[in-house]
This record gives C-alpha cells, sequence and structure tokens, in this order.
C-alpha cells in the first residue's frame, strides 16, 4: 500500500517510545500513539507533548482496538527477549498493507562493539538479519534493508577499512562515496534499518 502523506490522514504507533522524542519527529506526518513500559517516562512524554497519544504498556503484549498505517520501533528490539511476541504485537496493530519500520544494532559488529567501553544494558539481543527476516516470514515482506553509521570501530578488519589514513586518501581522489558503498554492501553500519510491509488479509490476521 503507497501511503500519500500530503492527501492521507496517517496513523502512526511508536512502540518503546521511551522519552517520546522520536515519538515527537513522527507527529509530524501523522497521528501517533506511542507506549512505552515506563508509566513516569509515559507521563512526562505526555506533559511535553499533549498532541500525541503516550500509553504506558508491555510492548510484547499491548494491543489496540485502532488500526495503524505506520508502526515504528527504534532501538528496542535487541533488548527484548520475546522477539516473536513483538511482531505478533506488530501484526495486530497494522492495517492490512501496512508498515513496519525497525532500527536495532548490527549484530555482525557486536563482538566490536562488546569490547568497547560502551555501556551495556542488561538485555543486548542484537537481531540478525536473518533472524528478523524468519520472524516476518509468514506475512510481512522485506521492501529495504540496509545498514548505517560506519567507521565506528578501528580494531580487525576496521583497522584497515576505516583507517583514517584510507579516508583522507579517498577524501583526495574523490573515490569516498565508492569507499562508502562498500561498507553498505556488506552491511558494515554500526546500524541496520529495516521496512517491511504486512501482507496478510484481515481474516488471516494472527496474533491478536
Amino acid at each position: 500500500t503507497e501511503l500519500n502523506f500530503a492527501t492521507q490522514k496517517i496513523s502512526i504507533c511508536d512502540l518503546g517510545c521511551g522519552r517520546g522524542w522520536i515519538a515527537q519527529q513522527l507527529s509530524g506526518f501523522g497521528d501517533v500513539t506511542a507506549v512505552d513500559l515506563s508509566a513516569e517516562g509515559v507521563r512526562r512524554a505526555q506533559i511535553k507533548w499533549p498532541h500525541i497519544k503516550f500509553e504506558q504498556g508491555d510492548i510484547t503484549k499491548y494491543r489496540n482496538d485502532d488500526r495503524f498505517d505506520i508502526v515504528v520501533s527504534t532501538e528496542v528490539l535487541e533488548h527484548i527477549e520475546e522477539k516473536k511476541a513483538f511482531f505478533n504485537t506488530a501484526r495486530s496493530l497494522l492495517k492490512p498493507g501496512g508498515h513496519l519500520i525497525i532500527t536495532t544494532p548490527n549484530s555482525k559488529l557486536f563482538s566490536f562493539y562488546k569490547n568497547t567501553d560502551a555501556e551495556m544494558q542488561p538485555l543486548e539481543l542484537w537481531p540478525s538479519f536473518s533472524e528478523i527476516r524468519n520472524l516476518a516470514s509468514t506475512d510481512f515482506s522485506i521492501l529495504r534493508y540496509e545498514t548505517f553509521i560506519f567507521d565506528t570501530f578501528y580494531t580487525g578488519v576496521f583497522r584497515v577499512i576505516s583507517a583514517p589514513k584510507l579516508i583522507s586518501l579517498c577524501r583526495t581522489l574523490h573515490i569516498e562515496s565508492a569507499r562508502r558503498w562498500a561498507h553498505r554492501l556488506f552491511n558494515l553500519g554500526l546500524h541496520q534499518i529495516f521496512h517491511l510491509r504486512y501482507e496478510v488479509l484481515p481474516e488471516n490476521r494472527t496474533g491478536c
């Protein structure tokens, strides 16, 4: 289903909205319902952005009588153990032909990440492309997949492909875009984004 943001009233659900700043950005594209586990976070977000509907709930169990054109979840899925339950929530919320947009860290780079001084949360279960594909396979099609935020690490293979001297040389030779293209080709960005479309007809809806 093609969405026309200029002529349609788009409905969006933000799962795992945190402090609500992404929900605020999304509100420029349509009506937003934002959900988070933290009751205090939801309370504060509602005060800050009263034009958005914030709800407290566990996004692996959350249900709503409304159906949405778009479901968005950014940097949340990697902290959820029951990823299948998350997809059941997304299925229950989307209109047939609706769009699911997910961002997570890229599991290819987790071994590099855990060896840095970066803060680790209690659950750091970074999903792979194949894991998301399998979870989505029954009734979602992947419209687009790519990784982003490159040159984050300088260990292992990245000591070569992200070396400052190589970057400088590529810029001097005006071939930096080719180097970045190679990063994208091999999905070497720190984060990954999935754009999926829900294909199931209403009578076949699962996980409701």
